[in-house]
């Protein structure tokens, strides 16, 4: 079985920098869409102590 590596950075940005941005992307609210993610583990947490996530 072949195994992924994901690395991800993850940053807040304040409302402004976010209107900011949106604003010099050209970005309108039709750009954009809400992701739901599902993370699962193992009822005594198995996947968290190898520091792993199953994200769906």
């Amino acid at each position: 079985m072949s195994q992924e590596i994901e690395i991800e950075f993850k940053n807040m940005l304040t409302k402004q920098e976010f209107k900011n941005i949106a604003a010099a992307l050209q970005l309108t609210e039709k750009d954009f869409t809400d992701q739901k993610n599902h993370y699962f583990d193992t009822d005594s947490f198995a996947l968290k102590q190898k520091q792993a996530a199953l994200r769906i």
